[in-house]
């Protein structure tokens, strides 16, 4: 059973049904029952919690999905691998196999196969339609027939999924907030529908002028064989609705205008919306919602601010997890080696392998004063003898990072960078007292590692 609900404002649709159904499916929980939430973001799921538990209601044993995670949790419930590859490590498998005839469009080939597959175009048609519309060269259709058979590949693990997924008597589904952008992943919600007894998708009704929009809306509706009600229209406030209808073409009066707060820096323009912040509240509003991009300093710095000028803040900016120290080793060797040996990249090495953070600076002091003396990028250069005298693992350090050839085979490859580990193991096991005890290995990168390797067996970077 699937039921489509359109929404003009999100309180329209808590005040409908929504807070209805979470309080249902809470109950349900307590029974032994399951309930699955798809949110289009980590604000989308903090927004609802905050609503039901200012209500007073319980909300309990839901488990609340964004879409990466909801593929996650789905691959390891039907025996696929998880995580998929992603857009930048497909990029560079399709670079490899193109190397000698120097493809350049290898990135919008993978945004258009996606956006076939997520359509149900290259399902319909094949794969070989798909290489004479997007006139993928004769040799490069083996290295596409490889990546997209691949259970690596999103819009296949989606199509998996969806021919895997077996229906759960006793699970319900909830998406909401999901938009046109995930017209792509459309195979994925439509197995976790085809999982569930019942599911119910809340989605903002499209604008006059969305023409993709209204498209995603028909595929939900064809796919899940239901048709899109409206949630009638709540008591929440309307400030932009006279705009909106505006901007559709309908000549309102009285129009409110959005506002664009322009500044010289990015200091000053924290500052200007904090500002706005501030008049808001000493106005009418009881409530401001501030949006800034996501993994930047803008979040941070914005919530200092305000909670500066004794404001309340309901703190939910978020930063990119950080991988753990032995990859982000790894990812720092990788990128020095590729970009010509960039001291800065060499510094960053040295300072997740030392100990101690004073040691670090008296050797980062001593890079800049050679430096200044030779004014040169060179690492080779700027380490010098009176620099090795003083850092003893520096030699044995130089020495693991020299020039790797500028094409091998991948095998070639593959062995030196698992020898490079095995050494720079050997050596901060050799200095102790300075050097982190570093057990670094491809352990970390699989089973992504050994997929990549069999998808470039053979071939040359």
């Amino acid at each position: 059973m699937n039921h489509l609900h359109l929404f003009n404002h999100a309180v329209d649709a808590w005040e409908y049904n929504l807070a209805d159904w979470l309080e249902q499916r809470s109950v349900e929980c307590l029974s032994g029952k399951e309930a699955w939430f798809v949110t289009g973001s980590y604000m989308q799921a903090n927004w609802l919690r905050r609503m039901t538990l200012t209500e007073g209601k319980a909300l309990f044993g839901i488990q609340f999905f964004d879409v990466p995670l909801l593929r996650q949790h789905l691959c390891k419930l039907f025996g696929l691998p998880s995580p998929s590859f992603g857009h930048e490590t497909l990029r560079i498998l399709l670079e490899a196999a193109s190397l000698e005839n120097e493809y350049t469009a290898t990135s919008s080939l993978l945004d258009a196969l996606d956006d076939l597959a997520g359509s149900g175009w290259l399902a319909r048609n094949g794969l070989d339609s798909g290489f004479r519309a997007l006139r993928i060269p004769k040799y490069l259709e083996p290295a596409v027939r490889q990546l997209t058979g691949s259970e690596y590949w999103k819009p296949r693990v989606d199509l998996v999924l969806l021919e895997r997924a077996v229906r759960n008597e006793n699970l319900s589904l909830g998406v909401y907030g999901l938009d046109a952008e995930n017209l792509k992943d459309l195979n994925l919600l439509l197995a976790a529908s085809r999982r569930a007894a019942r599911s119910d998708f809340w989605l903002a009704q499209p604008l006059g002028k969305e023409g993709a929009a209204f498209q995603w809306i028909a595929a939900l509706e064809r796919e899940l064989e239901t048709e899109a009600s409206v949630c009638p229209t709540g008591n929440a406030s309307r400030p932009y609705e006279n705009f909106l209808a505006h901007w559709q073409g309908r000549g309102e009066r009285n129009v409110k205008s959005p506002e664009i707060l322009v500044a010289n820096r990015w200091h000053e323009e924290v500052e200007g919306v904090v500002a706005h912040v501030c008049r808001a509240l000493t106005g009418d509003a009881k409530d401001v919602l501030v949006v800034g991009p996501e993994n930047s300093a803008t979040g941070r710095a914005l919530v200092h601010e305000l909670v500066s000028r004794g404001i309340a803040v309901a703190d939910e900016f978020r930063e990119m997890t950080l991988p753990s120290p032995r990859i982000q080793i790894q990812i720092g060797i990788a990128r020095y080696l590729a970009e010509e040996g960039a001291p800065e990249l060499f510094l960053r090495i040295v300072q997740g392998l030392l100990r101690s953070p004073k040691r670090f600076k008296e050797f980062r002091e001593a890079v800049f004063r050679a430096f200044d003396d030779l004014q040169t990028r060179s690492v080779n250069r700027l380490i010098t003898e009176r620099l090795r005298e003083r850092f003893a693992w520096l030699v044995d350090l130089e020495s693991a990072f020299g020039a790797w050839p500028q094409k091998d085979n991948w095998k070639t490859l593959q062995q030196r960078w698992e020898l490079l580990l095995e050494r720079l193991a050997s050596i901060c096991a050799k200095y102790p007292g300075e050097l982190i005890q570093l057990t670094c290995s491809i352990v970390e990168l699989e089973p992504l590692w050994h997929e990549v390797g069999v998808f470039l067996e053979g071939r040359t970077l």
